[in-house]
């Protein structure tokens, strides 16, 4: 899985594909705020060499600043603007040249001492590394979400739940450890449904389907369905389910699933993964008699005596629930 910082740089390389400058520059000035917190943008698309100052007031340090912004990061633009902004600047104190590129630290030395020589002034050099360190930081998530289309909540989403199914494979697809999503904090993690379909792997939307169907959510499971209709990986967990180890509900829903993707190829399937349902007779009712009849018919089956008859009722308004979203 891409770390934060690769999809960062990544994000911040594609602005220096487009020639982006202005994103950049906007960056930038909200990057280096938490620097200096008096500097302030200049007009955008000036000719003046200057993307921002800062502005000396009672609390600041007094110090005169410029910065200027490149997506080059070359020599040549470098003192370009330091002339362009010494034409209507004659104070400036401190120079400030951000760059999304990396600029070692040879030639940042090389580019102070020009700089020092040629306007007097002090090169402040805030390169790829810099800028990078300061995006991964929490209160940075604005930036590179208004700026970078970055997500860092769903990052962080996506780590926790690649944890929970490792976890949830060693237990051996069952609802133990701790591993399945709690309802509160899987409602969270639904409403980023077609990010996450995306973003992650077969097993892990496997395990997702499996924390939906636990939960329930009044019908909002079934919606992680369409997910997993060419996914024989939520076999598993899903036949694994229907012991009732997980609760009684679930094991309905579970049964479901499996009636809607798999009612022809279950065998099939089941023989693939060389699962052995052993002397486990609650199983095997379902497994025979979900594809003899269907769901519906083996749910009120199975509660005619009264024992359930509630439950059962609610697991039918949930299939119809779905049913209804979906049309």
């Amino acid at each position: 899985m891409e770390t934060i910082r690769f999809k960062i740089k990544s994000a911040l390389n594609v602005l220096i594909e487009e020639k982006n400058g202005i994103k950049f520059q906007r960056i930038a000035i909200h990057c280096l705020r938490s620097k200096w917190p008096s500097l302030i943008a200049a007009a955008e698309y000036s000719d003046a060499g200057e993307d921002a100052l800062t502005v000396t007031s009672e609390g600041t340090d007094k110090t005169i600043r410029s910065l200027s912004c490149s997506l080059t990061a070359k020599k040549y633009k470098l003192i370009n603007d330091a002339k362009r902004i010494r034409s209507h600047r004659s104070n400036v104190q401190e120079y400030i040249f951000a760059t999304p590129k990396i600029v070692n630290r040879l030639t940042q030395i090389k580019w102070e001492s020009e700089i020092f020589e040629k306007f007097g002034w002090k090169l402040i050099v805030i390169e790829q590394t810099e800028i990078l360190n300061i995006l991964e930081r929490p209160e940075s998530q604005f930036i590179c979400k208004q700026f970078l289309g970055l997500n860092f909540q769903l990052s962080e989403l996506i780590n926790d739940i690649c944890d929970r199914t490792k976890r949830w494979v060693e237990y051996n697809y069952l609802a133990r450890g701790g591993t399945l999503i709690k309802y509160d904090d899987f409602l969270k993690i639904n409403k980023y449904r077609s990010n996450l379909i995306v973003e992650l792997g077969n097993n892990e939307n496997a395990f997702l389907l499996r924390c939906a169907i636990q939960n329930g959510m009044g019908g909002e499971w079934g919606k992680w369905v369409p997910y997993n209709t060419n996914n024989e990986k939520i076999i598993l967990p899903l036949i694994a389910s229907l012991d009732y180890s997980s609760g009684w509900k679930p094991a309905w829903r579970s049964a479901f699933v499996l009636e809607r993707l798999y009612n022809i190829n279950i065998y099939r399937i089941i023989e693939k993964n060389a699962i052995k349902l052993s002397d486990d007779i609650a199983t095997k009712f379902f497994i025979e008699t979900i594809f003899d009849n269907n769901v519906v018919k083996l749910l009120f089956l199975e509660t005619e005596n009264g024992q359930h008859k509630k439950d059962a009722i609610l697991v039918k308004q949930e299939i119809d629930c779905f049913f209804n979203n979906e049309q």
